[in-house]
């Protein structure tokens, strides 16, 4: 779990989770995610 955890926190500090948020949110996956 701590390595996930490692993971989880380099994806917030590099970025990446903005970038991943606009990819989700121009390809539509934001309903996706509500289904899950």
């Amino acid at each position: 779990a701590r390595g996930k955890e490692s993971i989880v926190a380099g994806f917030y500090h590099e970025g990446y989770l903005d970038k991943l948020l606009t990819l989700m949110r121009r390809r539509g996956v934001h309903s996706g995610l509500v289904v899950k």
